[in-house]
């Protein structure tokens, strides 16, 4: 957890390219994370999807299926 929340507070801007939703991006020093930045509706629809997503995703983790999607830790507010 330690390792994690260094990682999070070391961060810079990354221009990331293709996305639809114009949001902002950064990533850790380490190379490890990406942070999207989301509004009120982006966090709605993530909230909204969260179960499907996760049932999904661990279906594919345990019988070890490809998937195209990115791996979300967590959701964070940060004030």
């Amino acid at each position: 957890e330690a390792a994690f929340i260094r990682s999070m507070s070391r961060c810079y801007g990354w221009n990331a390219t293709g996305g639809k939703s114009g949001s902002t991006f950064s990533r850790t020093r380490c190379d490890r994370y990406i942070i999207k930045y989301v509004n009120k509706s982006e966090f709605k629809m993530l909230i909204d999807l969260a179960g499907p997503y996760f049932k999904f995703m661990a279906k594919g983790c345990f019988r070890s299926l490809p998937t195209v999607l990115s791996k979300i830790l967590g959701c964070y507010q940060v004030s």
